[in-house]
């Protein structure tokens, strides 16, 4: 037997639909959500790169930064004590820092 279909049925708008309605309702949450994960996601893990990259010149004498390696190493170690609490965030593991 065949199932019998219905063709009186609506037709549901799609998830993107739905999505763009939010967008279009508070444009500047999503801006700004946009804008906190391009920085999180894509700049600041770079910051830790690049940081890594000037203290390998400065160890080899190729250096282009005024800064020492002591600095260099200061400032790597603030870059990772920052993305500690943002990683762990990020990844929705339990920490101090969640507030759900």
């Amino acid at each position: 037997m065949k199932a019998k279909t219905d063709n009186n049925t609506l037709k549901r708008p799609s998830t993107w639909w739905y999505i763009w309605q939010l967008t279009k309702f508070k444009p500047w949450i999503y801006g700004t959500f946009g804008l906190m994960e391009i920085l999180i996601f894509g700049v600041f893990p770079q910051l830790t790169g690049f940081t890594i990259q000037a203290i390998f010149d400065q160890l080899t004498g190729a250096a282009q930064s005024s800064l020492s390696l002591v600095g260099l190493s200061s400032l790597l170690v603030a870059i990772a004590v920052d993305a500690g609490p943002r990683s762990s965030q990020m990844s929705f593991c339990i920490s101090p820092f969640n507030t759900r």
